[in-house]
């Protein structure tokens, strides 16, 4: 649970997710091949399943920012609406994953963008956010511990 103390409206979710990592971390692209120019986004390598199978490799692709706020309702203890993120920020790798994929999340998602699920509740007089979910995709993220992509519909683990 993160909090914040300003006033609860709109415009206070839309800055408080701006700075959010679970909107601001990248999205990991992959690509069979190395991709030359690009080391800047490399995030790692995993080799393939099988004994002579190529290796992945994983790029920073994209990450999010607030696009729009709606049905916003709020009372006394809880703040409730849908936040839309879109892409934002794609990185030299990200382009060129992009531009040999006809379909992918990025481009799903540019036009009515990533909808999410947003719960603030007022705790001990502070606002925490206690639910950040997504309700049509997976959010990746690359996970430097296992150095490998996870996909979540839960976001408010990566706002931290």
């Amino acid at each position: 649970m993160i909090s914040c103390s300003a006033p609860m409206d709109e415009q206070v979710v839309k800055d408080y997710l701006s700075q959010s990592p679970a909107v601001t971390l990248y999205a990991p692209g992959y690509s069979e091949k190395k991709l030359e120019g690009c080391d800047e986004d490399y995030l790692g390598k995993k080799d393939g399943l099988w004994k002579n199978s190529e290796p992945t490799y994983y790029y920073k692709a994209y990450n999010y920012e607030v696009d729009r706020i709606e049905k916003f309702r709020k009372d006394d203890y809880q703040a409730v609406c849908i936040v839309y993120l879109l892409p934002d920020n794609l990185t030299k790798a990200g382009k060129i994953l992009e531009d040999n994929s006809p379909r992918s999340p990025y481009k799903a998602q540019l036009k009515d963008g990533l909808d999410c699920e947003v719960v603030f509740k007022k705790i001990e007089g502070e606002w925490k956010l206690i639910v950040f979910k997504s309700l049509n995709f997976q959010r990746s993220y690359w996970y430097e511990e296992d150095q490998q992509p996870y996909g979540y519909t839960n976001l408010l683990q990566w706002d931290e």
